[in-house]
């Protein structure tokens, strides 16, 4: 859901949405649907997303100008589609993955074997690899002061333009932009390889962290007896000390009341705002604008956390959270909250309606966001930002969004004219795009979805498109007709 103008949401078209659908995917072979499947963990970065797939690789999709997507070109993909390795060979697949992070323009994964790999936009060494050249597939990131190669790798989070990994020793290591500091090594210098994050008061190393999450230009991490530590710039409050002094060297955060945190259990940040889940509650801190405090006030900042509240009125509180996210990027955010009976909550800024309300309106509280096992099958009625019966199809017992194929046949869906059948799409609706078989599928007349255009040559496992020369100097050029020969 939100803006699509880089094909960001995956569903195979540029039109933005303001309630969730599904993303599509170019895998093939046996049990393909034509839709992302499979997925254990999904990363924002500003125009483009991955996705990691329970087999450890990585499917990408969106904005693709500094080779964010890692698959070896700058051309964008409107459907998610397979990360290569390292070599740049598109046979190869990136693999044994087990967590992944998403920068503005940049890409990371997390390979079982402790090591991070990085590709896209490098210009102030946001990879790593010690170089400030992009990389339009995974580059390995270096090791602290450039030394070997970075191992040890638990966990990993990505800001706009810097990173963080925790260690197998609970240390934190950052590289990238450092302009206000968020690297946390007390300078302000730029790196291009990881550098290792100081203790509080600047002295040693910070340690006892589980995790860590980064901002556009501050950076937080949890620590296992519960407290929660951010440094970086602190121009609208994001690292909750009541005040808007930057620091290089980590800060213990503190809410209502300068009281330190000592009960959290989860952290998200974004653009200038952080989120604290303490116990099964919600907290934020930093920038108001377009309501991402998400506590009933108006763009008004907040220099401490305070809790999100749930509307329509402000008195009830999110309870029951499981996991938090955070987005936007320079300029205002919006949280999600995870509940544990799967509604998922949404607040904060929603022009592009990235808070799935169905509408373009900012929440200033937490509200549910639309088709997902939430409200009625009626249409919703949205006002002040908070919405009603909400949108879905119920199908055998099962609930699907509006707009969601069927899993079994990508040319049906759910609308909201029929919320108790699947619906046909309409004839020589593209339904499949095979880059392996070098031919379009499209939905016939019976509502099957069928080849209707070669598209190129498959020669040699490669797909040629139409009218190309099979290799350099060749005078050989693919025809469809001839669909295996040149």
């Amino acid at each position: 859901m939100g803006a699509n103008n880089n094909g960001q949401l995956g569903n195979n078209t540029t039109t933005q949405s303001f309630v969730p659908v599904q993303v599509q995917s170019t895998e093939t072979g046996a049990g393909a649907t034509g839709m992302l499947r499979n997925v254990v963990a999904v990363a924002a970065g500003a125009y483009h997303n991955l996705a990691l797939e329970n087999m450890g690789t990585v499917r990408s999709w969106g904005h693709n100008s500094n080779g964010q997507l890692g698959n070896a070109d700058t051309t964008q993909r409107l459907r998610a589609e397979s990360v290569w390795d390292a070599t740049g060979d598109a046979s190869q697949r990136l693999t044994n993955v087990v967590a992944i992070a998403a920068g503005y323009y940049s890409s990371y994964a997390l390979k079982g074997d402790g090591t991070v790999w990085a590709w896209g936009h490098n210009g102030q060494g946001q990879l790593g690899d010690g170089s400030n050249s992009h990389a339009s597939r995974p580059v390995q990131v270096k090791g602290v002061n450039g030394v070997g190669a970075l191992s040890g790798v638990v966990a990993i989070a990505a800001g706009s333009v810097h990173a963080l990994a925790v260690l197998s020793d609970s240390t934190v290591v950052g590289w990238g932009v450092n302009v206000s500091g968020m690297l946390g090594d007390n300078t302000s210098g730029n790196k291009n390889t990881p550098v290792e994050v100081v203790g509080e008061n600047c002295i040693g190393k910070l340690g006892g962290v589980i995790a860590v999450a980064a901002g556009y230009y501050h950076s937080v991490a949890l620590k296992d007896d519960g407290s929660v530590w951010a440094w970086g710039t602190n121009n609208q409050g994001q690292l909750g000390q009541g005040n808007t002094t930057l620091s290089q060297c980590p800060v213990r955060m503190m809410y209502t009341g300068n009281v330190h945190v000592s009960d959290g259990a989860g952290i998200a940040a974004a653009a200038r705002v952080t989120y604290v889940l303490r116990g099964s509650g919600v907290w934020a801190t930093g920038y108001g604008l377009g309501r991402g405090m998400g506590n009933g006030a108006n763009d008004n900042d907040n220099h401490l956390l305070t809790e999100v509240t749930m509307g329509p009125s402000a008195s009830a509180k999110l309870t029951d959270i499981t996991a938090i996210a955070a987005g936007g990027s320079s300029g205002a955010a919006h949280g999600l909250a995870l509940a544990t009976t799967g509604t998922l909550y949404g607040w904060g800024a929603g022009g592009s309606g990235q808070n799935g309300n169905n509408s373009t309106a900012s929440n200033s509280m937490a509200q549910p966001v639309l088709n997902v096992g939430y409200g009625s099958t009626t249409l919703p009625t949205c006002a002040s930002g908070f919405c009603t019966n909400v949108l879905k199809c119920t199908i055998a017992g099962v609930t699907y969004a509006i707009g969601q194929p069927n899993p079994a046949n990508p040319c049906q869906e759910c609308r909201s004219t029929n919320t108790t059948a699947w619906s046909a799409k309409a004839s020589g609706t593209n339904c499949k795009t095979d880059t392996l078989t070098c031919t379009t599928n499209a939905c016939n007349a019976s509502g099957s979805c069928v080849p209707t255009v070669t598209t190129g040559c498959l020669i040699n496992n490669q797909c040629i498109p139409s009218g190309a020369a099979q290799s350099t100097g060749s005078c050989n050029v693919c025809t469809p007709s001839k669909s295996t020969t040149a």
